[in-house]
């Protein structure tokens, strides 16, 4: 790569939430390794983002319709023990993401902790809250699951487990689209922060 190369390849980023679009003026001073290793971590990162994405869809749609199979207690047992599953492999992939980026591996955990904290603190709160209500749920309906048994603290529960939830699905989401930035495993955005925090 020369100076000129940078001068005669025009490069304009828009931004969409979940696409970054590449327009070269010249694609064919482009190195070929160039081209083949940008279509390879774009893959990367929409397999990620796909598994993330679906494993919120799963949870809302265990949120959505869990209480229809609570005819059978055994059964909505397995359903809540697979969405906290879901929930605990959500937050680790998560964690991995951040995990690879070059900011993190440069050893700027500070930087990434306040921009991913409100995802990692919502997580959290949201699976104590959904293991609450699910352990709650089941000790009062075991026995009779048909019956009709609300206590006011259960509806009050139940209530913050599902506002929470979409707190969970925003901050979740915003967070798993941000890491698909590209800035964040570019060294010279590193070097930018740096030279700005000074």
């Amino acid at each position: 790569v020369t100076p000129g190369y940078f001068s005669s390849c025009f490069v304009t980023v828009v931004q969409h939430p979940c696409i970054y679009y590449l327009h070269f003026t010249d694609t064919h001073i482009l190195p070929r390794c160039l081209i083949i290793k940008m279509l390879v971590t774009q893959i990367k990162y929409s397999v990620v983002l796909f598994f993330q994405l679906s494993l919120l869809v799963a949870d809302l749609v265990i949120n959505a319709f869990g209480d229809k199979i609570r005819y059978n207690s055994g059964l909505l047992l397995l359903l809540y023990i697979i969405q906290d599953s879901l929930q605990v492999l959500s937050l680790t992939v998560l964690f991995i993401s951040i995990f690879q980026t070059n900011v993190f591996q440069a050893g700027f955990v500070e930087l990434l902790y306040a921009r991913f904290r409100g995802a990692v603190i919502t997580a959290m709160v949201y699976l104590l809250l959904t293991i609450c209500l699910q352990t709650w749920a089941l000790s009062e309906r075991w026995d009779m699951p048909l019956a009709y048994n609300w206590p006011t603290f259960m509806g009050f529960l139940y209530t913050l487990q599902r506002a929470a939830s979409y707190l969970h699905y925003y901050c979740y989401k915003r967070s798993v689209l941000c890491l698909t930035d590209p800035r964040f495993y570019d060294d010279n955005w590193i070097t930018q922060q740096i030279s700005e925090s000074r």
